[in-house]
């Protein structure tokens, strides 16, 4: 039992949970933002949920994506339900390194945020700016 308790314990994870939200009346230069682990930047008070975001987290930094030929197994995929909710997890190497968030979604300008992996899981809130036209 002990043995088996050293192999799993050498396994690490990756978790981000979080809401997506629409900056309702934005000046002309902000843009789409993602806050992660981070109390020290207030979200603007002039916010609205938003449903079906697609949300992206990668264990590598964008110039180390092609790297890998099973990207893909390794990137973890989902979308923010009705309230904006969020929440993503899977085994990851373990360590502290660079990871990628990127969310999408129409209409709004894809935003990407390169946050330190250093713990289990991590929080967010992201706040996406409608496309300019």
């Amino acid at each position: 039992m002990l043995f088996i308790f050293g192999i799993s314990g050498c396994d690490g994870a990756i978790g981000m949970k979080g809401r997506v939200y629409e900056y309702l009346q934005p000046a002309p230069e902000y843009k789409s933002t993602i806050y992660v682990d981070t109390l020290d930047s207030v979200p603007p008070t002039q916010l609205k949920v938003v449903s079906g975001a697609e949300v992206v987290i990668e264990p590598w930094t964008p110039d180390k994506r092609g790297e890998n030929p099973n990207a893909e197994l390794f990137t973890l995929r989902g979308k923010s339900d009705g309230n904006g909710y969020f929440e993503l997890k899977q085994t990851a190497k373990p360590g502290t390194y660079d990871a990628t968030m990127t969310v999408r979604c129409p209409g709004y300008s894809t935003v990407q945020k390169v946050f330190k992996h250093d713990r289990l899981y991590h929080n967010a809130i992201v706040v996406l700016v409608r496309e300019r036209r």
